[in-house]
């Protein structure tokens, strides 16, 4: 499983986008597409609103 730290510049660029949502970004090693597949843990969708 690939992960994405939330430090990293693409986890800013994804800000916004749902699972299923599939976008290109340019890495270091070339274009790659990217599709989220899942989100762990969405602090609003649980409620939680006053972290």
């Amino acid at each position: 499983m690939n992960k994405i730290s939330i430090f990293s510049a693409i986890a800013t660029a994804l800000i916004g986008y749902k699972i299923g949502d599939e976008i290109e970004w340019c890495a270091p090693a070339g274009m790659t597409k990217i599709k989220i597949e899942e989100i762990l843990y969405q602090p609003e969708a649980a409620g939680d609103y006053n972290l």
